[in-house]
């Protein structure tokens, strides 16, 4: 126990990593909740307009920062930073020459830059459609398989972009969490508290096909974070590279934000049109309901940047299993369902897995053998001292 407790207090990234992801899995929590209660409740099958808002609400969120914040656009403003290295600062900066030799931006989209945005945009908006159409087929137990399906696909993903080889450590920490989360859905089939519903198997699929495309997203954002951000280490005053990380992540939800809105709003007109003409009829507690989904997800997106940081897409997506727990616990106290002790288990090994995920692995060192300073004649040499 003292050495798990010497490792958390040397490594204040690896508690902060695991406070925020237990923030966002209970945001998600309520956006499941919200969500299920347009299902259920209110018979309202619109996904793409659930998620639609949230991407307005990035649009407007952002757009006063950029505003704010003109002045780092300017070249000047990085030299006076990193007189050295201005552009160094960060990875994704493209710097053109104009025909007097002086930079044009310091901070603009390249063109692979903008076609990848436009592709995780795309695919986000389709991750949040399959993953809320799949409560109007299926059971909340079938749901949760999202949550386990998303970090082996998040890992194959990051090998693959990222070339993260997994650790012994990250693997036991995973097979963990996921056994954390097997114990709450057999739970939850022994309990026999939820429904099937007319077509369970199409529910599932579009559970594996949310899976898929969230870990496409959580990678993409994972590498977008840490290869269009500042490097740690460049320069010395932190606090400009604070700034111009902050900037990085504005960037970030301002495409996702816009493209998300464009496809999105595509998409709920052919869709969807149907659905959202009759929502008058409903009353307004789905109107209400849907600008709560809203501002959690919108929520989520705000804070996802700062986990790609300091942690990792898997660690992101290890402590959404968490939200599996925290949402039977809310259902608790708002239905009055039963809650059986099993699920408290369930969140204890799933926090288990967490800790043990950001463990370091354990290297042995080499013994080395260092002459004394009174003993000259030593014939042991540590020839490989620096």
């Amino acid at each position: 126990m003292a050495i798990w407790a010497d490792v958390l207090v040397k490594n204040k990234k690896v508690v902060g990593g695991i406070a925020l992801g237990q923030l966002l899995s209970l945001i998600i929590t309520f956006t499941g909740i919200f969500s299920q209660l347009l299902s259920i409740d209110h018979h309202f099958d619109a996904p793409t307009a659930q998620s639609a808002l949230n991407y307005l609400l990035l649009i407007f969120y952002v757009v006063p920062f950029f505003i704010l914040k003109r002045r780092w656009s300017q070249p000047e403003r990085f030299v006076s930073v990193l007189p050295d290295s201005p552009y160094a600062v960060m990875n994704g900066v493209t710097r053109e020459d104009g025909e007097d030799g002086a930079p044009s931006d310091a901070i603009k989209f390249s063109r692979r830059k903008l076609m990848m945005m436009v592709c995780l945009a795309f695919v986000d908006v389709e991750a949040n459609y399959f993953a809320v159409k799949a409560y109007q087929f299926t059971s909340i137990t079938s749901v949760m398989i999202l949550d386990c399906l998303t970090i082996p696909f998040v890992m194959f993903a990051s090998r693959i972009v990222l070339g993260v080889i997994p650790n012994r450590n990250q693997i036991i920490g995973v097979l963990i969490a996921l056994i954390g989360s097997v114990i709450l859905i057999v739970t939850d089939v022994l309990e026999n508290e939820v429904s099937a519903g007319s077509k369970p198997w199409l529910g599932d699929v579009l559970c594996v096909v949310a899976s898929m495309l969230y870990a496409v997203t959580n990678v993409g954002q994972e590498f977008y974070m840490k290869n269009y951000g500042p490097e740690e280490g460049i320069g010395t005053p932190s606090k400009y590279l604070l700034r111009v990380r902050e900037l990085v992540r504005m960037e970030w939800l301002y495409t996702v934000g816009f493209f998300g809105f464009l496809v999105s709003s595509i998409q709920l007109a052919i869709l969807e049109r149907d659905e959202i003409s009759n929502l008058s009829v409903k009353g307004g507690t789905p109107v209400i309901l849907i600008i709560l989904f809203a501002l959690c997800l919108f929520a989520l997106y705000s804070l996802v940047p700062y986990m790609m940081i300091v942690a990792s897409a898997t660690m992101f997506n290890l402590s959404l299993l968490t939200a599996d727990v925290f949402a039977v616990i809310a259902s608790y106290f708002i239905f009055g369902n039963k809650l059986s002790p099993l699920y408290f288990v369930s969140l204890v090994v799933t926090m288990i897995g967490l800790i043990i995920y950001n463990l370091p692995v354990s290297v042995n060192p080499k013994y080395t053998l260092i002459q004394p300073p009174n003993d000259p004649n030593d014939s042991f040499r540590n020839t490989n001292r620096s």
